[in-house]
């Protein structure tokens, strides 16, 4: 044969072949392809219900990618088990898994946008140390997430990460540097958020439309209300601004917070006051002490009888 025509029919094998093994294929409710020499996972069946477990080798090839849009609408799912295989999760790849209750990401995958939007059960979420960024819209109405442990080494919140999620709370690690633009918008249940003081981008909306945040724990820098109103942060300002170096990071740690012993009331000789108590900011309040103003138009009072209290005002 001659050599030319051998060389190029070896050329049409080849093509053929890569074709071959690039059409979809079935392993269970899962389909795939392969390509140099690793499998990708490319869809689910949506009447798929449970838990579905994806394998980390196929005919031999290890299993490295999920495609984009691969689970999206698989509406039945309450479960996903990922290999340390996975390399790449596209983008969307779970998209509208309302039935999906936790997921636990593969450590060093690199991770597409969108990745949970509206996986609206969606509660528990495992996060690797070595992923370093939260991608933008990665939680996006995901109603059911009330709380998120990221680990020290995530670095930024991306535009939009938990936009209209569940969260009640955030306290996001010292090396967190970048807050995104809408990055915990319209968390509704949202009562406290913390940056660490290594925080130099919170950027704007941050935490608009959150409601009911009314504490927030932010390095100075932020601390004005151009820059509350910036971040969508006004609610808290000014009362409700905290600083980061009286953050707690451990559960074994405790907060002691220690009053002034004495505070003085002043005003018009012989004027009565009333000093209230309360264990929060927002009450409820109960009378405490009365005090008359003395002579000199101020009276000292000592604080130790109610020190069990936080919050204490003065009224006439």
């Amino acid at each position: 044969m001659n050599p030319m025509l051998r060389f190029a029919m070896g050329v049409m094998s080849l093509v053929l072949c890569s074709q071959v093994t690039a059409q979809s294929q079935q392993y269970g409710a899962l389909s795939y392809t392969i390509t140099q020499l690793e499998a990708h996972i490319q869809g689910c069946d949506r009447s798929a219900r449970g838990n579905v477990a994806v394998p980390s080798e196929i005919d031999g090839y290890p299993v490295t990618t999920i495609s984009k849009d691969a689970f999206q609408r698989c509406s039945l799912i309450t479960g996903i088990q990922i290999p340390s295989s996975i390399k790449t999760i596209g983008q969307r790849a779970f998209q509208n898994c309302e039935s999906l209750l936790s997921f636990t990401i593969p450590p060093g995958a690199k991770l597409g946008v969108e990745l949970f939007v509206g996986c609206t059960k969606l509660s528990v979420v495992d996060w690797p140390e070595d992923i370093d960024v939260v991608p933008e819209g990665c939680f996006m109405n995901c109603e059911q997430l009330k709380s998120i442990n990221l680990p020290v080494g995530v670095t930024t919140i991306s535009n939009f990460a938990f936009v209209r999620s569940g969260l009640e709370t955030v306290a996001l690690p010292r090396t967190v540097h970048t807050i995104g633009f809408q990055a915990f918008a319209f968390c509704r249940d949202l009562r406290s958020a913390g940056a660490p003081e290594g925080t130099t981008t919170i950027k704007e909306q941050a935490f608009y439309g959150c409601d009911f945040l009314t504490q927030a724990l932010i390095p100075e820098r932020f601390h004005s209300e151009s820059e509350a109103i910036r971040i969508g942060l006004e609610l808290a300002w000014p009362n409700g601004f905290l600083f980061p170096e009286t953050d707690l990071t451990g559960p074994e740690e405790s907060l002691e917070i220690r009053l002034a012993p004495v505070v003085t009331v002043k005003g018009v000789p012989g004027e009565v006051k009333t000093i209230d108590v309360a264990d929060s900011p927002d009450g409820p309040w109960k009378l405490w002490r009365i005090v008359i103003v003395a002579t000199g138009g101020a009276s000292e009072v000592d604080l130790d009888e109610g020190a069990e209290h936080r919050f204490y005002r003065i009224r006439p």
